[in-house]
């Protein structure tokens, strides 16, 4: 019975060291990663700042020149190996590109390049040159052109497969650079685009005598440059030669852009299709926006062919949302 007893003393005291040794390996661990975890991330490792997604592409600052004129952009670059493809967005009347940069995020997003500008005389927080009184759907197209030009030289980008975006004025840019280059552009998306733009200047100066030197438009002043070269534009003969696929994006409640624009709009262009946005005005958001970006990025998507692997739709939604 003594033998026993002290066996059983001895296996109890050794179950209760076992327990301590684990017991004090866990407090050490804990030090070491509770302290590792305060004083901030491992050397080398960048995480993002509270509430910031996690990117899974690059933002270069970059610029671009039209005769002698400055003009600000952001490239949006997938990681991985290029080329890739490219898709460059053209945003709307007296604004900059911040408004197409959610867009150029999805697409970067899900490993297809993208590029944002600002217009020249853009107008509202643009960060090119020019003022707004020079600006003219003919000189955006030239900026366009500049853009375009530039981007096909660089090895980052596949200059066969280029997609066009553009945003209600960028939309009319868009289409009436496409007609000019055919061969460069593989495919567009339009959203709400100012197919109006033209019937709304000959509202404005019926006779070419009562063009104005300036007026207001949209809490914006433009010049007579303006209306000329949008009245000498018939925006929808330029649609019939371009034979790329077309898709566009309108809202059924839209007040600046009638959506009867975009329905003549499908008819004229060989191969668009109209995506109807219901109850939607003059822009998206919410499930809308959200709705109208997967649509976009699957249709740029679809006009790919490449050995390189696209992956599957990303909706960062906390990406688009921080922009």
């Amino acid at each position: 019975m003594i033998h026993n007893e002290e066996r059983f003393q001895t296996g109890k005291r050794r179950i209760l060291w076992s327990a301590a040794a684990l017991l004090a390996l866990i407090f050490v661990l804990f030090l070491i990663f509770g302290l590792q975890s305060e004083a901030g991330p491992l050397q080398g490792e960048t995480p993002p700042a509270d509430g910031e997604a996690v990117r899974t592409f690059t933002v270069e600052e970059t610029s671009f020149q039209r005769d002698g004129k400055h003009i600000y952009a952001k490239l949006l670059l997938p990681r991985g190996e290029g080329p890739f493809p490219l898709v460059i967005l053209a945003h709307g009347f007296n604004g900059n590109s911040d408004k197409v940069e959610p867009y150029a995020m999805a697409y970067a997003e899900n490993g297809i390049a993208s590029c944002v500008f600002d217009f020249i005389g853009g107008g509202e927080g643009s960060r090119s040159d020019g003022s707004i009184r020079d600006m003219s759907v003919l000189t955006e197209a030239a900026d366009l052109n500049a853009v375009i030009d530039s981007l096909k030289q660089r090895k980052e980008f596949d200059p066969t497969r280029i997609f066009l975006f553009g945003r209600s004025q960028g939309g009319f840019v868009a289409a009436y650079v496409a007609e000019e280059r055919p061969q460069d552009i593989r495919a567009m998306v339009l959203l709400f685009p100012g197919f109006v733009i033209s019937d709304d200047m000959k509202a404005l100066a019926p006779e070419p005598e009562e063009i104005p030197e300036s007026v207001e438009l949209m809490g914006a002043t433009v010049g007579r440059i303006y209306l000329e070269d949008a009245i000498s534009v018939d925006i929808y003969e330029k649609m019939e030669n371009y034979p790329g696929d077309v898709l566009i994006f309108h809202g059924t409640a839209d007040n600046i852009v009638p959506i009867s624009y975009s329905e003549r709009a499908v008819t004229a262009f060989p191969s668009a299709e109209l995506v109807t946005i219901e109850g939607a005005g003059h822009g998206f958001s919410g499930d809308d926006d959200l709705y109208v970006t997967k649509l976009a990025v699957d249709f740029v998507k679809s006009h790919l062919v490449s050995s390189r692997p696209i992956p599957a739709f990303s909706d960062n939604t906390d990406l688009l949302e921080a922009s």
